[in-house]
């Protein structure tokens, strides 16, 4: 059994398994460990009646057998999956004896624009909205297997994309043969959706204003630093995610081998890292839902002073500090591999915020400090334009 948890763990570090499946994964095993006990307990109570109930006990057997071989397929198809993956991530070596370096700049003046794509296969992304009405793409381009600038040129143009159609922006690359570092200067304004995708590199966004943003990378760190987004999803395989100073009304964030550092402002929240801490400060007291979760790494939250609050806080090895004044205690468990604590602070206010934190590993700390700065939480005006066009 401790075998195959640290195989999930390696598995999870090379940047393959993701959250939900490991997860899964570590559920089974729990399960089969609770139903082979289960099933060790009722032998030794039925062993006085072993010559009645022989036949029940055969039956038995045969069913924790089905059960067995049922959880190993099981396995052995996620690790076939796993396998899988992993040749896919080696299929992206590059040959470094032979490549050119070049420089391109895509640009479009006066862009109008609600919408933006970027996907680059291999390579960084920087976000950035600036004072200026033009639409500038600066890539800086690696090609392998050339050593000639214009074959390198040619190569990237006929395996890059630069559109401006129908109010959406979208630059795409699709050729693993090329690393491209990609810098996008788009205008001030709030965009309807803005997604930042790349196989292997790391995402940096600032000052983004946008209804929904999707920012995903396989390989690499993801950053978003002062921001305001009604919804964001960022997620990674292998990379710390980190938020600075930004306001985000709903926030997914999920990483399998990294930290998840929040300092800002949102209204919910779902955190989630494989192996990796999380540590999360808030700015203001409109949030509602606070959801953290880790495997490996422990959680510290950061409220603000006199934040009215309802916690739930699981562990199954690590230990919970909640230093809030005034808290009460209203159900606590502290059994040898499960620990779980209910507690509640209320203020003469209706506003509560609800906090669930599961370190399965880690430890556990709540604490109170002074907020930074108050922002009223963003309005989603694409939800409320629809609306009104639904009541005319």
């Amino acid at each position: 059994m401790e075998d195959q948890r640290k195989r999930i763990l390696e598995l999870v570090k090379t940047g393959t398994l993701t959250i939900e499946e490991a997860l899964t994964l570590l559920e089974a095993l729990d399960k089969e460990q609770q139903h082979k006990s289960k099933t060790q307990n009722e032998e030794r109570n039925q062993a006085e009646e072993q010559h009645q109930n022989e036949h029940n006990e055969q039956q038995s057997s045969t069913k924790d057998k089905e059960q067995a071989n049922t959880f190993t397929e099981a396995k052995d198809k996620i690790f076939d999956f796993v396998g899988g993956a992993l040749k896919k991530i080696k299929d992206f070596d590059f040959p470094l004896n032979q490549s050119v370096e070049i420089s391109h700049v895509f640009q479009q003046s006066s862009a109008n624009i609600n919408s933006i794509k970027i996907d680059v296969d291999h390579g960084h992304v920087r976000f950035k909205q600036w004072d200026q009405e033009d639409v500038r793409i600066e890539c800086e381009v690696k090609v392998f297997r050339t050593d000639d600038f214009e074959e390198g040129r040619k190569f990237f143009l006929n395996n890059s994309t630069f559109t401006l159609d129908d109010e959406q922006l979208q630059f795409t690359t699709h050729s693993k043969w090329m690393k491209v570092d990609t810098i996008v200067y788009v205008p001030q304004h709030k965009y309807e959706t803005i997604v930042l995708r790349t196989f292997n590199g790391s995402i940096h966004g600032e000052d983004m204003t946008a209804v929904k943003t999707n920012i995903k990378t396989l390989n690499g760190k993801i950053f978003i630093k002062d921001s305001e987004i009604n919804r964001l999803e960022a997620e990674t395989a292998n990379g710390t995610i980190d938020f600075e100073k930004s306001n985000i009304n709903e926030v997914e964030a999920q990483t399998m081998n990294g930290e998840i550092k929040w300092n800002g402002a949102f209204v919910t929240s779902d955190f989630e890292s494989f192996n990796g801490n999380i540590s999360i400060s808030l700015t203001d007291e409109y949030a509602d839902t606070l959801h953290a979760k880790t495997v490996t790494g422990n959680i510290e939250i950061i409220l603000p002073d006199k934040t009215a609050v309802q916690g739930e806080c699981k562990s199954n090895f690590g230990n919970f500090m909640i230093a809030l004044e005034g808290i009460e205690r209203m159900d606590e468990k502290k059994e040898m591999i499960q620990k779980q604590l209910r507690f509640s602070r209320n203020y003469d206010t209706n506003k509560h915020l609800y906090i669930f934190a599961d370190a399965k590993t880690g430890a556990v700390s709540i604490k109170e400090g002074e907020m930074d700065k108050k922002k009223e939480p963003i309005t989603n005006e694409a939800e409320e334009t629809q609306a009104d066009s639904h009541e005319e």
